[in-house]
């Protein structure tokens, strides 16, 4: 099986720390990101691709072609376009199956390997009212509603609800659908795309207890 990790963006909201230097690179208890999700990606995952842009040769010059017997490749995205935009670059070289994750976040071995048995997935956790991550929309049989922003989901419903974490597992099934652009931005969004087409498969929400997401410099200290 295949996992893709999505690590092309500028990491603006880094600031200086990532000016000059790829987000996915920056140290977490003495471990960079990336390292972070390779040594977490389980035995049953073979291959990864990595989607890199900003300080891409960097990114390939600390990665050699293998990872704990897991073969590398990388795919191009000169012009962040946003995460559907950046997994429609690696249609080309994926097979049937495969996850995405996002460059920036950490995530259990556990989650990921959950993940791995199921077609159609996303990934959430519980959060507090007050946390400002995305939330996931679910209806009275936590069947998939949509991604609203936490402000939204404070709006619709009392409780904290569950964060999304940009953990998926998807199948090549999806490139067959069209890129839903983006309301607020010049971007095509994998979540997105995936409301468009959550009618028509079994999309599994699975629950972790574990998710470190890295936006701003407080988030690493």
């Amino acid at each position: 099986m295949q996992a893709v990790i999505l690590a092309a963006g500028k990491g603006i909201r880094m600031g200086e720390a990532t000016k000059n230097f790829p987000k996915v690179l920056l140290l977490y208890k003495n471990k960079t990101l990336l390292r972070w999700k390779l040594d977490a990606l389980p035995d049953n995952i073979d291959e990864v691709t990595i989607v890199v842009g900003h300080g891409g040769d960097l990114i390939k010059n600390a990665v050699s072609g293998a990872h704990n017997g897991k073969r590398i490749t990388f795919v191009e995205e000169n012009e962040a376009r946003g995460t559907g935009f950046a997994l429609w670059k690696t249609k080309e070289v994926l097979g049937e199956r495969f996850l995405v994750l996002m460059g920036d976040d950490i995530y259990s071995p556990e989650s990921i390997r959950e993940a791995t048995k199921y077609p159609w997935s996303i990934t959430v956790k519980k959060v507090n009212r007050d946390d400002n991550s995305s939330r996931v929309l679910l209806d009275d049989n936590a069947k998939f509603i949509d991604f609203v922003t936490a402000d939204k989901y404070r709006e619709l419903k009392s409780g904290g609800g569950f964060a999304f974490t940009g953990l998926y597992s998807l199948e090549k099934a999806i490139f067959k659908h069209p890129l839903a652009k983006m309301k607020t931005k010049d971007e095509w969004g994998l979540p997105q795309t995936l409301v468009q087409i959550a009618p028509d498969i079994n999309l599994r929400i699975l629950e972790t207890n574990f998710w470190i997401p890295i936006s701003t410099p407080s988030d690493l200290i």
